[in-house]
This record gives C-alpha cells, sequence and structure tokens, in this order.
C-alpha cells in the first residue's frame, strides 16, 4: 500500500468519515505481515513529521499513553482493537511488537485530543493546519473556574477571587478543583443562585448531595434547603447533573427558554446522571441521559429516556415542537465536562457557539455554512487558534481572528 493511501485512511479514520469499506481497507492492512515497512514509515511519518524529531515519544511514554487509551472506554471506533491489545500490553513493549504497535497508533489517532497528544504537537504533519501570522498574534485564552453566588439574602461572592470575610459555616470553596459545597440551613429561606459568565465553569454539591457541573453561560437556582416532596433547581445554559437518589423526594430541574411557550420542561428524577442544554441563543432545549432513567415532561407531553438518549424540543417555524427523542453519543455530548470539545457531525454554527461562549468572543459569518458538519475532538484548554485549526483541516471553512471577533469564512 502506498503510504499516502495510509495516510488519507487514517485521516479518515481520525475524522470519523471513513466509510465501511475504507474502514475495511485500513483493517486489513494493519493485519498483512508483507505491509510492515510500509506502514512503519507511514505512522513515523505522522508521528514526527519529515523533520521534527524533537517530537519523539520514548518507549515509556508511548506505553503509557496506550494504558491510559486502553483503561478508558475507546468508543465503537476502537472497539475491534481492545481485547487483543489489552491483553498484550503488559507482555510486549509497544515497540517491541510491531502488529500493536500498528493498531495502536489507529486509537491513539482516533482519540488524539483526549489524551493531549495535540498539546505536544506529535502528530503535526497530519493534524496541524496553517494558520495566518494574524492568528499566531491575535489569540483567545480559554475559559477557567469562574462564578458568582448570589444568596437569598443578598450577598454576592465571586468566586474566582473569595473574600474569605463574606463566606457563611454552610459555604465551602474550593478555588483549586473550581468546586463550591453548600451544606444548605435548617429551613426554606429563599433561593440563591450560582451564575458562570462566558468563559466560565463551575461545580457544586448541593445540600442533598447531588452534584452539578455549570458550562459557560449558564446558571443553577436551587434553595436554601430541600424541603417538601421535590427538590427542585431551576437551569439556564448548560448543566450536568449527578443526582443523589431519593425515592421519596425526586429531583425536578425546571428549564426555561424563549422558545418554549406557556410551560417550562421539567426533567424528573430519582438519581440519575444526565445533561441539560437551554442556550436562549440555541434553537433546541435538549436534555441527555447517561445513566438510569429521567422522566421529561412539558405539560401533557411525557417521554421516559434511557441511557444514550436525548430528548428535544425545537422551535419550527415559530411554532413549538413536541419533545422528541433520539439516540446520541453521550459521551460527545457530555465531553465539556472532561474538559473536551467533541464534534460527532455537529453543525459549523453549533460548534461556534460553544466556541463563543467558551473564549468570550463574537463571530461573524461571510458565506453560507450552514450545510458543514464535522467530526473530531480537542482539549478545552487550547487557545482558540488551535480549535480552529482542527475545524480547518477538514476543507470548506477559514477563519480570522480580528479584535474580540472570529470571522468564519466558507470556501
Amino acid at each position: 500500500m502506498l503510504n499516502h493511501r495510509l495516510q488519507y485512511l487514517l485521516k479518515k479514520y481520525y475524522n470519523k468519515s471513513a466509510t465501511a469499506e475504507e474502514r475495511e481497507e485500513l483493517m486489513a492492512a494493519l493485519q498483512d505481515d508483507s505491509q510492515d515497512e510500509s506502514i512503519r514509515s507511514t505512522l513515523l511519518a505522522l508521528m514526527y513529521g519529515p523533520q521534527d524529531q524533537a517530537y519523539r515519544l520514548d518507549e515509556d511514554k508511548a506505553n503509557r499513553i496506550l494504558k491510559q487509551i486502553f483503561e478508558q472506554d475507546s468508543g465503537p471506533e476502537s472497539d475491534e482493537f481492545t481485547p487483543e491489545l489489552t491483553s498484550g500490553l503488559d507482555r510486549v513493549g509497544i515497540w517491541g511488537n510491531f502488529r500493536y504497535w500498528a493498531a495502536a497508533m489507529v486509537v491513539i489517532a482516533a482519540t488524539l485530543a483526549t489524551y493531549v497528544m495535540l498539546n505536544e504537537n506529535v502528530l503535526p504533519s497530519l493534524f496541524h493546519a496553517d494558520i495566518t501570522k494574524e492568528q499566531t498574534v491575535a489569540d483567545f485564552l480559554p475559559g477557567g473556574d469562574k462564578a458568582i453566588l448570589t444568596l437569598w439574602d443578598g450577598t454576592v461572592i465571586n468566586l474566582e477571587n473569595v473574600d474569605q470575610a463574606v463566606l457563611k459555616e454552610n459555604i465551602k470553596i474550593d478555588s483549586e478543583k473550581g468546586e463550591l459545597t453548600y451544606k444548605g440551613i435548617d429551613s426554606q429561606m429563599g433561593y440563591n443562585l450560582l451564575t458562570t459568565p462566558l468563559g466560565g465553569q463551575y461545580k457544586v454539591l448541593l445540600p442533598d448531595g447531588s452534584s452539578a457541573w455549570l458550562n459557560a453561560g449558564s446558571s443553577l437556582r436551587f434553595p436554601t434547603s430541600f424541603v417538601g416532596n421535590e427538590r427542585i433547581v431551576e437551569v439556564t445554559g448548560e448543566v450536568f447533573f449527578d443526582v443523589s437518589p431519593r425515592k421519596e423526594k425526586p429531583f425536578v430541574v425546571r428549564l426555561n427558554h424563549p422558545g418554549l411557550k406557556k410551560e417550562a420542561l421539567e426533567v424528573v428524577v430519582l438519581g440519575t446522571q444526565f445533561n441539560v442544554s437551554s442556550y436562549s441563543d440555541d434553537p433546541a432545549v435538549q436534555t441527555t441521559l447517561v445513566r438510569g432513567s429521567v422522566k421529561v415532561r412539558k405539560g401533557q407531553d411525557v417521554k421516559i429516556l434511557v441511557p444514550g438518549e436525548q430528548a428535544e424540543i425545537r422551535g419550527k417555524e415559530g411554532v413549538e415542537s413536541k419533545i422528541e427523542v433520539k439516540t446520541v453519543d453521550a459521551e460527545s455530548v457530555t465531553a465539556w465536562k472532561a474538559g473536551m470539545f467533541e464534534f460527532a457531525g455537529d453543525s459549523l454554527e453549533g460548534i461556534m457557539r460553544q466556541i463563543a461562549r467558551w473564549y468570550n468572543v463574537e463571530i461573524e459569518y461571510e458565506g453560507d455554512v450552514s450545510s458543514k458538519h464535522f467530526y473530531g475532538a480537542i482539549s478545552r484548554k487550547e487557545q482558540a487558534s488551535e480549535v480552529l485549526k482542527i475545524l480547518e483541516m477538514t476543507g470548506g471553512v477559514k477563519f480570522e481572528i480580528n479584535g474580540n471577533k472570529i470571522k468564519v469564512k466558507a470556501v
């Protein structure tokens, strides 16, 4: 097999755009002993680039990365490799068994950003696109742990720069983890409001033991104490919940959105993990279930979700739709909580809304990009230009950074 063909197949595999025939061709090449030299030279070129030998991985580091990958759920794209590779990794060094190494490199390519390979410039020749001189000068730093807590009595606490003097006995702040622990008070005195700005995120431990992670530009309104028959909170933006189970007291998340008519959307759970998204600039309100079971209701319209399903209400020509349920990649939807951007066929406009919130920038479009969809993943710790490079790799779009604005150009 010619090296350029193998490079093409690896790139298609990484972008999750390979056809069934192309996947078969790649797998066959990796199993063909006669192709060892061609595959080895191609993978070395992809790892180090034609000249940059400074990016070399030593054996210990390579094995460490691979073990991290195989200890995780690498997803359906790499299932066919995992059993035999994991059984062989502890027996042989990665460079000592080329067959393991070649197959493993495909897994690394498919999960590249998750394991910070981009940060170390391991694959410059395949995964790094050129950017303009202006982009190397003008860039946007990633968001971080930032939030404002407004207590029921009007006290405002900036959690990024905590003034210890204003903290109450029932509040604990861990600035290093970006985590707020709210122990609650004995009675229901009112509601507290936790708000993340654009470019911010934060985690809160609620008095019932439930956890909530707020994405950028989001808010969580919760009571000073969960009294009554339900544990009710209100959300704008995007929040991931890990709810502490209490059969006698359901946990209810109310989602408000400009597109919803009359009644709010409610998510009712006993104990589970799920993600809700209700940004005012998004066309849809979504609930994605990771584990357990949830009931999504709006008036008389009720749906029960199982893990891997997403409930969505989308406005259509000014008319609110019914709750629609579809199967999704829940890990991609919730990748933001793990510090990742992950795109699984997302529209460019949807991706740019995520970028705008995390980097606190404005987006401007030049040309029609409505038909463009992308696959890929990259750390949210990267500067904005790195994320834009990944999107540019697929072709059909270019970016310019000017002031506090990213211009998106269809090409």
